[in-house]
């Protein structure tokens, strides 16, 4: 999907895949900083889980198809999730904008 909105910069949104792990991966590491490798390995592990989950999906975002800089990671639950009225539900399990590309919309654009 790419925008051509007035207020948005050129983004480029689509599915994550496996070419794309390694940039999600250093943007996780931004909204969720580990320590040490055993918590960065931590998070691959969790990340491979959605990339190969059929109820997970993350979405990324380019800057004009170039470097990554946002994603957002969605789940549908079946557990209870306060608020919710019905089962399953879709979930925001996180979302993340680069620091140089807040206040811009590319949050909203991703909910």
């Amino acid at each position: 999907m790419t925008n051509t909105s007035k207020h948005l910069p050129d983004i480029d949104i689509s599915a994550i895949t496996r070419a794309d792990f390694e940039d999600w991966l250093a943007l996780a590491l931004k909204l969720w900083p580990e320590e040490g490798e055993d918590d960065i390995q931590d998070m691959r592990d969790t990340l491979t889980e959605i990339l190969q989950s059929p109820r997970e999906a993350g979405f990324l975002v380019r800057d004009e198809g170039g470097p990554a800089i946002a994603f957002i990671n969605l789940a549908q639950r079946y557990e209870y999730v306060p608020g919710a009225t019905q089962k399953p539900v879709a979930y925001v399990e996180g979302i993340y904008v680069d620091d140089a590309y807040r206040h811009q919309g590319i949050g909203s654009a991703l909910i």
